[in-house]
C-alpha cells in the first residue's frame, strides 16, 4: 500500500481535478482506517489519471508500479468490476501516441543512404543504439525487443551490426 501511495504522490504533481479529489478521499479513508474506502479512492485516482489524455501514460514510470500492484490485487480477489472499469477508461481515452522509442525504431528501420537500417542490428546492438539515441541508460533489451515486436518490425535476414558505441558525440556502429 505504501508503494501505491508513493506512486500516487508523484502523479499528484500533475494537474487533474478528479485526481486531486480522489487523492483527498484516500487520505480521509486512511485516517478512518477504512480499507474499502481507501481502495475505492485509490482506484478512482488511478482511473482519473488514466482518463485524461496527456496526464498519464501506461508506461509512465510513476504509474507502472501502482497499476501493476492494483491489477495483481484485482486478479487475486477476482475483481472483474475493476477490469471492466479499467477497459472503459482506456477505451474512452482514445489512441495512445507512440513513444520516442517507437518513433526511433519506425523512422530508422529501413535506413537511408547515410545510415544502415535498424533491421540489420542484433537485438543487443539495437538496444544499445536506442539507449544512446534516447540518452536513457535504463532502457532494457526486453523493452526494445517487445516494442519492435509490437510494432511488427521484422529483421532483415542475418544481423550484420553487432556493436554500437558513442564516440565524441557520434554514434558509431560496426
Amino acid at each position: 500500500m505504501r508503494s501505491q501511495a508513493a506512486a500516487i504522490q508523484k502523479l499528484a504533481q500533475k494537474e487533474n481535478p478528479a485526481f486531486f479529489y480522489a487523492r483527498k478521499r484516500m487520505g480521509e479513508a486512511r485516517a478512518k482506517l477504512d480499507v474499502a474506502a481507501s481502495q475505492k479512492a485509490t482506484d478512482d485516482a488511478l482511473f482519473a489519471s488514466l482518463g485524461v489524455d496527456g496526464f498519464a501514460r501506461l508506461d509512465d514510470a510513476e504509474l507502472v508500479p501502482l497499476l501493476t500492484a492494483r491489477c495483481g490485487a484485482a486478479c487475486r480477489s477476482n475483481d472483474a468490476k475493476f477490469f471492466i472499469r479499467l477497459g472503459r477508461v482506456l477505451r474512452e481515452r482514445g489512441a495512445v501516441e507512440p513513444g520516442k522509442l517507437a518513433d526511433i525504431l519506425v523512422a530508422g528501420w529501413c535506413g537511408d543512404r547515410s545510415r544502415p537500417g535498424l533491421c540489420f542490428f542484433t537485438d543487443e546492438a539495437l538496444a544499445e543504439f536506442c539507449r544512446v539515441a534516447l540518452g536513457n541508460e535504463r532502457l532494457t533489451l526486453d523493452v526494445v525487443r517487445k516494442t519492435r515486436q509490437r510494432l511488427g518490425l521484422k529483421k532483415a535476414g542475418k544481423a550484420r551490426i553487432t556493436k554500437v558505441e558513442k564516440v565524441s558525440g557520434e554514434i558509431i556502429v560496426s
